[in-house]
């Protein structure tokens, strides 16, 4: 489940990771450019919560849609697994980026 101060207002959370003026809604830095991201750290969540965020929306597809059991599953802990993820990923950029 998606923690504070997403856990109660999931529209906030996809306000915070799709940009339509991005060339793609799930920009994801690969690793020679993040590596020369400054701070890294702070570029690192950034990329990372929208690729969590594609990967629990795929997740939420194939576990509605799909009839074999083992994919829901799979699905079911990818969401959770995910949105887990994400949640801290917030969490450490608020505590150690407030500013934005």
């Amino acid at each position: 489940m998606l923690q504070a101060p997403f856990k109660n207002d999931p529209n906030a959370l996809s306000a915070l990771v799709m940009n339509p003026e991005e060339p793609s809604m799930y920009p994801m830095e690969m690793p020679d450019q993040l590596a020369g991201q400054e701070p890294l750290d702070l570029a690192f969540i950034d990329s990372m919560i929208p690729h969590h965020a594609s990967a629990t929306e795929m997740a939420s597809t194939a576990k509605m849609r799909s009839e074999n059991p083992e994919i829901k599953r799979l699905a079911r802990g990818t969401i959770d697994a995910q949105s887990r993820e994400i949640g801290g990923m917030i969490e450490l950029h608020h505590q150690y980026y407030p500013e934005g």
